[in-house]
């Protein structure tokens, strides 16, 4: 089986940059308590959380970036208690694993019986498959959330304790601690093309702490070539103009013949990723009207190389043109427009597909 050829397309020499994707809200206390709902908003798919103090003079603030699957994150809060229960717990290979900072404040609880505490003295690796509870004072974190599949460490991690403390004045601790840092510094900066050798980087960092007699080496290579994982693969570089089966077949160390059977209901791999690319426009489009940005921008840091081509596809696939999405999306924006304490429109939907939530 071939798959359908592409339309001609121009080439562009030197596409535009796609920015590190994030989502950013600042919050603060108000009568309404308005602080504290947005704060129980995002967090409402993976924890629960009750303010420990009056509502109304809560604040939060938070910006949360994709860096390649790996969300980096730096969040602030008034005093809160947190809860994650078997609700929200997936099971197995769906929950995440994730790396704490805190820079002020403390945080103390217990997973599986056994008692933990954050604070700026120590880095801290917890194991998101297990329940637990805690509860915080008013504290400020830098921390990345990991999927658990990404981390060749995952089972020793798991089986040896849910929760693994570092002292920032240990070795573990002072490279732990540099490379999120780090990180989270150059990420203003940083481009999607930068974004799997950062993500890489941090994880080769992680499992050879954690696994440094590289017992789970196999677990560090791809998963099974499975349609869900190839086509979460290519969902991450939809910014990458030549993505195609090259890819897929390198990055998953099979046969184009496997590829293409996959793929077979989605018409081939380059369809499979139009369209996805033509989705992603539209929601950006009609969400919050490209907030602002040009259509043609939009279009080229999705991995259009023509934007004739992305036109006409668009008006193909949705009926309407990419223009007159964004006049809905500016609509509704302008109906819709966030309360004062909102530094730009809020994209939770999207946040919680980061972290893999079911909403």
């Amino acid at each position: 089986m071939k798959e359908r050829p592409p339309e001609p397309v121009g080439i562009v020499d030197s596409p535009v940059a796609m920015p590190i994707d994030r989502v950013t809200v600042e919050a603060t206390g108000g009568q309404d308590g308005s602080g504290f709902e947005i704060w129980r908003e995002v967090c409402r798919p993976i924890l629960n959380v009750a303010s420990r103090g009056p509502t109304k003079a809560f604040e939060t603030a938070f910006n949360f970036c994709d860096v390649d699957g790996l969300v980096f994150n730096r969040v602030s809060y008034s005093a809160t208690q947190f809860q994650r229960t078997s609700r929200h717990l997936r099971g197995g290979e769906g929950d995440l694993i994730l790396v704490h900072m805190l820079l002020s404040g403390c945080e103390e609880g217990e997973v599986d019986g056994r008692e933990f505490r954050m604070d700026p003295t120590r880095v801290i690796v917890q194991d998101w498959a297990h329940a637990y509870e805690t509860r915080a004072e008013a504290s400020e974190q830098i921390s990345v959330a990991i999927p658990r599949e990404r981390l060749a460490a995952r089972d020793l991690l798991y089986e040896k304790r849910p929760v693994i403390e570092w002292s920032h004045d240990s070795p573990q601790g002072r490279m732990v601690g540099h490379a999120l840092r780090g990180i989270w510094e150059s990420l203003p900066n940083a481009t999607q093309a930068d974004a799997p050798a950062m993500a890489a980087g941090f994880l080769g960092l992680l499992n050879g702490l954690l696994d440094p007699a590289g017992e789970s080496a196999a677990a560090s290579v791809p998963g099974p070539c499975s349609a869900a994982a190839m086509k979460d693969f290519l969902v991450r570089r939809l910014h990458q103009p030549r993505l195609g089966i090259d890819d897929v077949v390198e990055a998953f160390t099979c046969s184009r013949s496997t590829v293409y059977r996959l793929f077979q209901k989605e018409g081939g791999v380059r369809a499979f990723v139009a369209e996805q690319r033509l989705m992603e426009a539209f929601r950006i489009l009609t969400r919050f009207g490209g907030c602002n940005r040009p259509i043609v921008e939009i279009a080229t840091q999705l991995g259009f190389q023509d934007v004739s081509y992305f036109h006409r596809a668009f008006k193909r696939r949705f009926g309407i043109t990419a223009g007159e999405a964004a006049e809905i999306g500016a609509g509704q924006n302008n109906e819709a427009a966030g309360p004062a304490h909102e530094s730009k429109p809020m994209d939770l939907g999207k946040l919680h597909q980061w972290f893999g939530a079911e909403i």
